[in-house]
């Protein structure tokens, strides 16, 4: 097995399964410094304005279940920070995003809404309010502070729950085997306990975050096709 990630590792190996971490291909995309004020100037934001990415999934029934609690958590941070958030919302595609103007549509909030164009959303934000995924991860090696919420069918989640077996669900938390960033879920994934955290983020010294950011970032960062190559020739020759 050639994983991705350093966690999964120690998995296989318990069962005896021949295995090499090679590190994620995503690490070596992205830049080690963002340059937020680049991306804010080509999506045409305030420089100076405090800004925050919603990133509600990129399937319909996230987005059914997900887009409006983000968006009111938005909505009450904002009220509660005193300081109006500037927001971006990234689509996944063009059905996302004819499914999301039909919801902004019923929200009294100005936001600017985005075909695709995620990473340079996410580059933009001062924070990220994201559904739990990939998203995550991208936020992580963008070096963004972020709060991750996930709900799911209540069906689903009472069959899948207990088959979890990890400590945390989001992507940051599972490398750094701690709770860096809050992750709310199912029940507890509310307005109200969201948008604390949101301000929180605001409020927050985030250098010591971005500092574990990095420090992972080069964790994933590897010359994965090379220790690919050198585990599969092993593992030819040990035949």
């Amino acid at each position: 097995m050639l994983t991705l990630f350093p966690f999964e590792a120690g998995f296989y190996e318990q069962h005896q399964v021949p295995v090499c971490y090679v590190g994620h291909p995503l690490a070596k995309q992205f830049p080690k410094q963002p340059n937020t004020s680049s991306a804010r100037q080509q999506l045409n934001l305030e420089q100076d304005k405090p800004t925050l990415c919603i990133m509600p999934g990129s399937r319909s029934a996230e987005v059914e279940l997900m887009a409006e609690l983000l968006l009111d958590t938005a909505i009450k941070a904002s009220k509660d920070l005193g300081a109006e958030l500037q927001l971006i919302m990234p689509a996944a595609n063009q059905a996302r995003f004819d499914q999301l103007q039909k919801i902004l549509k019923t929200k009294a909030v100005e936001v600017t809404l985005l075909q695709q164009q995620s990473h340079l959303a996410m580059e933009a934000a001062d924070a990220v309010l994201l559904t739990s995924g990939t998203t995550a991860l991208e936020a992580m090696l963008l070096k963004k502070p972020m709060v991750v919420g996930y709900r799911m069918n209540a069906l689903s989640f009472k069959l899948l729950f207990p088959l979890i077996k990890t400590a945390y669900v989001s992507l940051p938390n599972l490398l750094a085997n701690q709770p860096l960033v809050p992750e709310l879920i199912q029940d507890k994934a509310t307005v109200e306990s969201l948008s604390v955290e949101v301000v929180n983020l605001f409020k927050a010294n985030s250098s010591g975050l971005v500092e574990q950011f990095d420090e992972l970032h080069e964790q994933l960062s590897l010359d994965s096709a090379t220790l690919a190559t050198a585990a599969i020739s092993q593992l030819i020759e040990s035949e």
